[in-house]
């Protein structure tokens, strides 16, 4: 599982006494698998990155990727316009009509029909709307010490993590062993697999094909996770720093 899921984790003590960094290098990337008799193409579709610490408390305001409600990434407004104008007579009003206000004859064909002395003055809506907008965030801290990367579309390909992932202080007592397990899961229904050749002298329906190829590949995944587990533990790393 290299090949999907690259994962590395490094403890770096921080200037300020007690603190240290943890950092992360995680890729996730689609990729074919030579099985025996087929060979299939891997994705997934979400992952998963928790981490339990040694000797150390998790700084909960230094999460990287900790999105904090409401959300937003852009915001786009078109602002209410509102036009006043004064007009002296009805062929004041009439002219401007056709003049440079032309877009607003309609509204002002209403007042026009009637009778118009003297000074009057008139306000006329051109547009109102609101839009709000938020970008898609590929990673997401989540609770319990756990990270969330999803895809936009289709599944993941790229590199994810590539530097602090959080900040950690010793715990009391001021241990001299600290240190980090960073493990990436997976739930079984976002592994998405589909067969690029098919090797097997005995064919199944093309129904039931990739979805039994799918099974067994995920019953090679989860030696580590627990009988009946709809998580498949797919990388772990572990990084110890001696005070």
């Amino acid at each position: 599982m290299r090949k999907i899921v690259d994962l590395a984790t490094k403890v770096e003590a921080l200037e300020d006494g007690g603190r240290h960094s943890l950092n992360v290098h995680l890729g996730i990337y689609r990729e074919e698998i030579d099985l025996e008799d087929a060979v299939v193409e891997v994705g997934l579709k979400t992952a998963f990155v928790s981490v339990e610490t040694e000797g150390m408390d998790l700084d909960p305001a230094s999460k990287y990727a900790d999105i904090v409600v409401p959300a937003k990434a852009a915001v786009e407004y078109n602002v209410t316009e509102t036009l006043s104008m004064s007009v002296e007579d009805a062929m004041a009003a009439k002219a401007a009509i056709k003049g440079n206000l032309s877009p607003l004859k309609a509204s002002l064909d209403a007042s026009m029909n009637g009778e118009v002395s003297g000074k009057q003055t008139s306000s006329f809506l051109l547009a109102q709307t609101h839009a709000e907008t938020r970008g898609f965030q590929a990673v997401e801290a989540i609770g319990d010490d756990r990270w969330k990367i999803a895809a936009e579309k289709g599944v993941l390909h790229g590199k994810f993590l590539n530097g602090p992932l959080c900040e950690a202080a010793l715990a009391s007592g001021r241990p001299n062993r600290v240190g980090v397990t960073v493990s990436v899961n997976v739930r079984k229904r976002d592994v998405e697999v589909k067969l690029t050749a098919d090797r097997r002298r005995l064919k199944f329906q093309s129904m039931n094909r990739e979805r039994m190829i799918a099974l067994l590949l995920a019953r090679s995944l989860t030696n580590a996770s627990p009988s009946g587990s709809e998580s498949i533990l797919l990388a772990i790393s572990e990084s110890v720093h001696e005070e």
